[in-house]
Order: structure tokens, then C-alpha cells, then sequence
């Protein structure tokens, strides 16, 4: 029985989404950080009173994410998000956002390979240096404004709110590099628990590109969560990334989808 979720469901709902914490990093930090009477965030779970909860789809502004484990009502929870007034953009596992495709027509799929860092490579060194910054709330309009000219963010959905939202609740962070008196490049995270960080964000200016100030921004932000006893995750579909992402220390675990309409 698909059904809105509450406070006295937060309980079943970790022991669910423990099972599986790297995959369901978004829903764990989500619901840690802004709970079940949020304007922006909204929570369904379908469940079974004998069997216990088996799917979950949250709502985080305009962002849809589903899990689930064996079987539930995948069509109930992907028709929830289809039909919502919200509705931009849905993301899960691989698999689940291409069962998913049944119920809701998207319009392009994206797909990206999932890493994780556990430790920073002792042989990685950026080839440049710069002026690098952790960002305060005041930046996110600057920030935006780099971010909206990468053809991958609009197709993400970023948006000034999302970014906003992430940096004053303190539930995500940014580092940036600095040339000429302007933002080129940022690496940041969002999605932030106790345990673990996405790092989200990571670009560069196209005239700034392939000098190493991403990975500048990349290894201030990683280093100061690894210090802080934070695994960090991100999704990649970029090759040439992947390989700067990998010289890190990150580590392919899995695939990631997200689907629009």
C-alpha cells in the first residue's frame, strides 16, 4: 500500500535505506537534514504491514528519487512522480529508472557511472595553481551563473533555489578558483549526512578548461570531507572526467540514471 510517510516512519524507512546507504545517499541525507513537513520535500513509501516497506519515492523541489528492493509498487510510486505538479526529473539506480520508462514517457535519459572515494590517491597532484575559496551563501548566484552556461547542468535541472537552499542550509558545500577577479571553476557537494557527501558541481569555465583548476577545487573539497570522516560519492558520464575523478582515488561501484519528461 502506497501511502505519504511521517515522523513515526522515519525508523523503518533507515533500516530500509541502509541496505543499500552509497545508492540511496539522496534519500538518507534528504530526509535526515529536512524530515516530512517540508513545503519543498515530499516522501511516499509503499507498505506492506506484513513485509514492511519496500519502495520509497521522495520529492526534493522538482527532483524525484525512487528505490525499492524485490518487489513493490514500482508503477504506484513512478505514476505518483509522473503526475505531480512538480515533476522535472526522476533518478535511481540504473535498472529501476529504465523499468521506470513504463510508466512515465521520458523525453532523454541520462546515465552516468557511480564512484566513490574512500582515500586520496598519494600520487595525485593538479597541474596548476590558483586562488582557491570555500564558498559562503552569498556566492550562489555567482555560482549559478557558471554553472548555467555547462550544457550537462541544464540538463540536470540545477536551479538558483536548489543551489541556495544548499549552501544556507549547510547541507552541501563549494569550493571555487578564482582568475582575474571572477568564478572559473567549482567543485561542490550536496546531499550531506554524518557519513557521506555527494560531490556535485564540478566545472570550468570553457575558455578556463584543462589547465587542472577543477581538480584544484576537487581536492580542497574531498580533502576537507575525508577529514571530517565523510566518504564522498559522485555520478560521472564524462570519460576525460572520469579518469581526473579516478587519479583521485574515486572507484567505479555502480551505474546511475536519471529520466525527464
Amino acid at each position: 500500500m502506497i501511502r505519504k510517510a511521517c515522523i513515526k516512519d522515519e525508523k523503518p524507512i533507515f533500516e530500509f535505506l541502509l541496505q543499500e546507504p552509497a545508492y540511496n545517499l539522496f534519500l538518507i541525507s534528504d530526509i535526515q537534514n529536512f524530515g516530512f513537513d517540508q513545503p519543498f520535500q515530499e516522501v511516499w513509501i509503499d507498505d506492506n504491514t506484513a513485509a514492511g516497506i519496500s519502495g520509497i519515492l521522495l520529492r526534493y523541489y522538482s527532483h524525484f528519487i525512487i528505490a525499492g528492493q524485490g518487489s513493490f509498487d514500482e508503477q504506484g510510486l513512478a505514476e505518483i512522480a509522473g503526475k505531480h505538479p512538480d515533476f522535472k526529473l526522476i533518478s535511481g539506480k540504473d535498472d529501476r529508472i529504465r523499468s521506470v520508462n513504463k510508466y512515465i514517457p521520458f523525453t532523454s535519459i541520462q546515465r552516468f557511472y557511480f564512484a566513490e572515494l574512500r582515500k586520496i590517491s598519494s600520487t595525485f597532484s593538479p597541474k596548476t595553481d590558483g586562488e582557491i575559496q570555500k564558498a559562503k551563501a552569498e556566492d550562489a548566484e555567482t555560482l549559478f551563473d557558471l554553472q548555467k552556461g555547462i550544457e550537462e547542468f541544464r540538463e540536470m535541472g540545477l536551479t538558483r533555489e536548489v543551489l541556495q537552499a544548499t549552501l544556507s542550509s549547510g547541507t552541501g558545500r563549494y569550493y571555487y578558483c578564482i582568475r582575474e577577479g571572477g568564478i572559473i571553476s567549482c567543485a561542490g557537494s550536496t546531499a550531506e549526512n554524518p557519513k557521506a557527501a555527494l560531490i556535485f558541481g564540478v566545472c570550468t569555465a570553457k575558455e578556463w578548461r584543462n589547465r587542472g583548476f577543477a581538480s584544484l577545487c576537487m581536492l580542497s573539497l574531498c580533502r576537507e570531507l575525508l577529514s571530517e570522516g565523510k566518504r564522498a560519492y559522485l555520478f560521472y558520464n564524462n570519460p576525460e572526467a572520469g579518469q581526473i575523478y579516478k587519479r583521485l582515488g574515486f572507484h567505479d561501484i555502480g551505474r546511475w540514471s536519471s529520466g525527464r519528461m
